[in-house]
């Protein structure tokens, strides 16, 4: 999701830290080390089965996806999101993560997948619905503004 200046504000590092521990599973891994727009990284972790993310925006595109995500919370704002979906069970604070607990959530969460991606696409529908409101609510204005001007110009003419 980030791409530095610095190697401490890369996510590259440590991914590549984390990809490196799973040799194991290397055929299961595709570490994409380029940057890539924003709308293709939405489209590839729409893909995905579940989702760990630690950045906010790249939770963002994976629940707008309806992809069940364990959001690592380092700020206030993601467990916002998260509880404002009903989500706080899938949250877990960066200062608590331990191995064993992390590894035993991922594995809930794998199980209750299909359930989760339910629950996340049920708690956005009207989200999504509010939020396109303020849109209708300006065309609707620009509609009557150009309907009046256009019966104003027409009883000019007469």
């Amino acid at each position: 999701q980030v791409w530095g200046p610095s190697s401490s504000q890369d996510d590259r590092t440590p991914t590549k830290r984390v990809v490196d521990a799973l040799q194991d599973f290397s055929e299961h891994i595709l570490y994409i080390e380029e940057i890539l727009p924003p709308d293709l990284l939405k489209s590839i972790i729409g893909n995905m089965d579940i989702f760990l993310g630690t950045r906010m925006h790249s939770n963002i595109f994976a629940l707008s996806q309806g992809v069940p995500t364990i959001a690592i919370a380092y700020q206030p704002k993601t467990q916002g999101i998260m509880r404002m979906l009903g989500l706080n069970h899938w949250i877990i604070d960066i200062q608590d993560i331990e191995e064993q607990p992390l590894t035993d959530l991922l594995i809930e969460l794998w199980d209750n997948r299909n359930s989760v991606r339910d629950q996340i696409n049920s708690a956005l529908f009207p989200i999504l619905t509010e939020a396109a409101r303020p849109g209708a609510i300006v065309a609707s204005d620009f509609q009557e503004i150009h309907q009046k001007a256009d019966e104003s110009r027409a009883n000019s003419r007469r």
